[in-house]
């Protein structure tokens, strides 16, 4: 009978192990990252979009060279922002996804603004 107990209690601690062994891998991978990915991965269809938003208002003549330079230093201010959340602690908390989210759909939005009022301005030819 002690025999028994011995082994039942043996086989109930593998049980409890069998599921952290399992997933030991990702313990030393930061608690953010089984998510999906991170950092610049997360954002770069972010990052591309704006850059080629950028092109095509400068290609088209929508946008002055003013409105190019701005919309570059606010990417360049959201890639610093980016840089500084994911070296502070290793990962990007949902706080700052947001943050980093909000601060480019800002940027989107001012961009389309100053491409359709562009548009109108060579429409009507104020420039």
């Amino acid at each position: 009978m002690k025999r028994h107990l011995i082994a039942a209690l043996a086989f109930i601690g593998t049980l409890g192990a069998l599921p952290m062994a399992a997933h030991a891998d990702h313990y030393d991978r930061g608690y953010g990252d089984w998510r999906g990915p991170s950092g610049y991965a997360l954002f770069e269809r972010d990052f591309r979009h704006a850059r080629e938003g950028i092109r095509h208002g400068l290609r088209d003549g929508s946008f002055s060279r003013r409105e190019v330079w701005q919309f570059r230093q606010e990417l360049d201010r959201i890639r610093d922002l980016l840089d500084f959340y994911q070296n502070n602690d290793g990962h990007l908390s949902r706080r700052e996804i947001r943050d980093i989210r909000r601060r480019f759909d800002r940027l989107h939005n001012y961009m389309h603004l100053a491409h359709d009022r562009g548009h109108e301005e060579q429409w009507w030819d104020f420039r």
